[in-house]
C-alpha cells in the first residue's frame, strides 16, 4: 500500500472513530418490588419511587423471587384484618382485605429472610409489625395532615431528620405491641402514637406517614431507603 493510501486509510479510520456515539455508562438501577393488589396504590408508590431514583414493579403474588429485586415496599391502604393479630374486629376497622394481608405479610417475611431491605408506608408500617407477631391499635383517632414526628437516636432516619420532622399523615390505626425483633423508633409529639419502627437486626423499616405526600422530607425518606438498598446490593456483589 502506497503512503497516500495509508494516510487515506488512517484518516477514514479516525473519522469513523470520531463519529461513533460516545458510550454512556448507565447508573445502577435499584429494582423495588411493590406488593399490593391495588393498581392505584401500586402506581402511586411506583411514581414516588421514581422520584427517589428507584424503579418499582407491582407484585400481586407471594410466589415472588426476592433475589430479582433490591428491596420491597408495602404501600398504604385499608386496615389489616384483626384476626391475623389475634384481635376481634372493632366497629371502626374497615377496608380489610385478607388476600392483601396474606400477600404483604408473606412478602415482608420472604424479603426479610433473604436479607433484602423492606420499607412499609402507613398501612405497610402496620403490616410489618403484624408480620413479626405484633399487634395494632384499631383506633388512635383520625390523624390527617402534616404532623410532627419525634425520632429516637437509633432510628435509621435520625441522621436525616435528627430529633423531629413534619410529615403528612392519613390514618387511624397504629402499631401497639411490637413484633419479634421490632423496635419502635418514631413517635407522635405526645408519644401516644407509634410513627415508625425497624427491626433490630434486619434491614426492615416502617413509617406511619405518607412520604409520597410529604414533599421534600418525604423524598429524603425514599432516598435514604435507596441508599440502604444500594449498600446491601453492593455487599451482595
Amino acid at each position: 500500500m502506497k503512503k497516500t493510501g495509508i494516510k487515506r486509510f488512517l484518516l477514514i479510520t479516525l473519522l469513523f472513530i470520531m463519529l461513533l456515539p460516545i458510550p454512556v455508562f448507565a447508573k445502577t438501577t435499584i429494582r423495588i418490588a411493590v406488593a399490593d393488589t391495588s393498581k392505584y396504590m401500586a402506581r402511586s408508590t411506583i411514581r414516588y419511587l421514581k422520584k427517589c431514583g428507584m424503579t418499582g414493579y407491582q407484585i400481586k403474588s407471594s410466589n415472588v423471587n426476592p433475589y430479582m429485586y433490591d428491596g420491597l415496599v408495602i404501600p398504604g391502604g385499608g386496615d389489616v384484618t384483626p384476626s391475623i393479630y389475634r384481635e376481634k374486629k372493632s366497629r371502626r376497622t374497615r377496608g380489610c382485605s385478607i388476600s392483601k394481608d396474606k400477600l404483604q405479610i408473606a412478602a415482608v417475611l420472604k424479603f426479610a429472610n433473604a436479607g433484602k431491605p423492606v420499607l412499609g408506608i402507613c398501612r405497610g408500617c402496620q403490616v410489618i409489625n403484624v408480620a413479626f407477631g405484633g399487634t395494632l391499635k384499631q383506633h388512635v383517632g383520625y390523624r390527617n395532615g402534616r404532623k410532627t414526628v419525634k425520632l429516637k437516636t437509633e432510628s435509621v432516619f435520625y441522621s436525616t431528620f435528627h430529633s423531629s420532622v413534619k410529615l403528612y399523615h392519613c390514618h387511624h390505626q397504629a402499631a401497639e405491641k411490637p413484633g419479634r425483633g421490632i423496635l419502635f423508633t418514631m413517635y407522635s409529639s405526645d408519644k401516644k402514637v407509634i410513627e415508625g419502627l425497624q427491626h433490630e437486626t434486619l434491614p426492615v423499616y416502617g413509617v406511619q406517614c405518607h412520604p409520597e405526600r410529604s414533599g421534600h422530607a418525604g423524598l429524603l425518606i425514599g432516598k435514604k431507603f435507596k441508599a440502604i438498598c444500594e449498600m446491601y446490593k453492593n455487599a451482595a456483589g
